[in-house]
């Protein structure tokens, strides 16, 4: 099959970006080490460590911003992923 350049098709540079969006989505998504949801709980707790900077949020405040319903799951997320618990995060980070 030969596939010729037609200009008429010509695809703005955004239209490009989300066409390598969408193929490194794909790539990425059938690939096991590529998690969605570990991705997104990532994000969410680097956004959690700037929040948690104001000593005015609460935790549960904190988890509700970022997306968590359960403060309890948010705690066990956190601490799953930066090794310590909100509230020592708080305090280490409050201290120094």
């Amino acid at each position: 099959m030969t596939v010729r350049h037609d200009p008429g098709l010509a695809a703005s540079p955004r239209v490009w970006h989300k066409l390598e969006v969408a193929r490194d989505w794909e790539s990425r998504s059938s690939s096991r080490s590529f998690r969605p949801m570990h991705y997104r709980n990532v994000v969410r707790i680097e956004k959690a460590k700037l929040l948690l900077l104001d000593r005015a949020l609460t935790l549960e405040v904190v988890a509700e911003k970022i997306g968590f319903e359960d403060p309890k799951y948010f705690t066990r997320v956190f601490k799953a992923l930066t090794g310590a618990s909100p509230s020592a995060f708080r305090r280490a980070n409050l201290a120094a």
